[in-house]
Formats: structure tokens, C-alpha cells, sequence
């Protein structure tokens, strides 16, 4: 058994930006991201990103680009000491009709399914719409942070999608599942 959290990236791991993230220079974590994700992998948690990255699909950003701005994320977290246990991208535009943008729950099963995980306590940490219904449809305590686009959709979210937690930023998001589980 395993204690797991998902975590949506742009807009809870990093700043946001309204024309998307397309060069690894554009892609800032927020000063407290990796003190938190190290509070989490110290408590045991395996950390997964799952992330709709459509400026691909749109053209926007190319998939080399992408896997350059993945490339400083982990060794940007690896050289803190904090692991990624994998990330999960869905590259498709919103309109392409594919089985793994979120809300699907395809990208959560299947890093579930490939690290051979059945998750004791299950979390996940999101900003948007999306992210919050793929947490309540996969049955795991969502948290909306205010971050990136959190405030926007924050009255959106809960007249139709109702969060469990609705927190300022990863930080407080962090620190309310560590209360939940005892600070193991």
C-alpha cells in the first residue's frame, strides 16, 4: 500500500503565464514548491504530476520544449533531494477529443497501473476545474489552491465541481495532508 499525491503543475508547482510556458527560462517554481513536495517525500508519499499541456496541440510550444521545461523541473527538485515519481502529459488541444486530458482519469490510472500502486491514502492537488473533477471522479480529497487560476475559478469550482479543501497554495494544501495523516 502506498500514500500518493497528484499534483497538477502550472498554476500549483509553478507561476502561471497566460500564453502558456514555452522555454524552460518561463518556467518558475513558486519559492515554497520544493520545501513542501520534500515535506511530502519525507512523510512517504510517492509525488506524481499530471498535467494537460495543450499549448502542443495548439502549436504553441513544441514537444521538444516541453521535455526541456520537464528536464529543469526534475533537476531542479532532484537537486534538493526531492524525486518525482513520474509525470504524466496530456499534449493534446482540448478539442482533440483524446482519452487522457483532464477531467479523464486516464493519466491518474495509468500511473497507478505502471508503478504497480494500489494507494492507501490518495490526494490531489489541482487549480482548475479539471483537476478537481478528475480527483473527485478517481474517489481522492481534492484540494483547490488559489494559485495560478484557482482564484478565477474558485466560485466556479464549488456551484458545480465542490472541492474537499480549498487552500491559498500548495504550501497550506502540504501541510493540511500531513495533519491528516498524523505527520507520519
Amino acid at each position: 500500500m502506498s500514500k500518493v499525491v497528484f499534483l497538477d503543475r502550472d498554476g500549483v508547482l509553478n507561476y502561471d503565464r497566460k500564453n502558456f510556458i514555452k522555454t524552460p527560462q518561463e518556467f518558475i517554481l513558486y519559492p515554497y514548491t520544493v520545501t513542501s513536495l520534500a515535506k511530502l517525500k519525507k512523510a512517504g508519499f510517492k509525488l506524481f504530476i499530471i498535467t494537460n499541456q495543450s499549448g502542443v496541440g495548439r502549436g504553441i510550444i513544441t514537444m521538444e520544449n516541453l521535455n526541456l521545461i520537464h528536464n529543469k523541473l526534475f533537476l531542479t527538485f532532484t537537486s534538493f533531494g526531492v524525486y518525482i515519481d513520474d509525470i504524466y502529459v496530456c499534449p493534446h488541444h482540448p478539442k482533440a477529443g483524446c482519452i487522457c486530458r483532464k477531467p479523464s482519469t486516464f493519466m491518474y490510472q495509468k500511473a497507478l497501473s505502471e508503478h504497480n500502486l494500489l494507494p492507501s491514502v490518495c490526494y490531489c492537488i489541482g487549480d482548475r476545474p479539471s483537476d478537481i473533477e478528475a480527483g473527485n471522479r478517481m474517489g481522492y480529497p481534492t484540494f483547490l489552491v488559489l494559485t495560478g487560476k484557482g482564484r478565477r475559478w474558485v466560485n466556479f469550482i464549488c456551484n458545480k465541481t465542490k472541492p474537499n479543501y480549498i487552500v491559498p497554495t500548495l504550501a497550506e494544501a502540504v501541510e493540511e495532508i500531513l495533519n491528516l495523516n498524523g505527520r507520519e
